[in-house]
């Protein structure tokens, strides 16, 4: 159990990467003056999203049943 986690834990952080990257270079390429403050937000929810919302939901599916 704890590798699977370990593997799915491993590929949302990829996945969060993949998608701040993405957005940043949109926003490079569309606005490029506003890229670092964007990316900065888009880092700060990938991290809420990783080191908050995998532990919510990780502690939701145990305390459902």
């Amino acid at each position: 159990w704890w590798a699977s986690w370990s593997i799915g834990m491993t590929l949302y952080a990829a996945v969060l990467r993949i998608a701040v990257e993405l957005g940043s270079l949109a926003v490079l390429l569309i606005r490029p003056p506003h890229a670092s403050v964007v990316r900065s937000l888009l880092q700060g929810a990938a991290r809420a999203l990783y080191f908050i919302g995998a532990p919510a939901w990780l502690a939701w599916r145990l305390l459902a049943g």
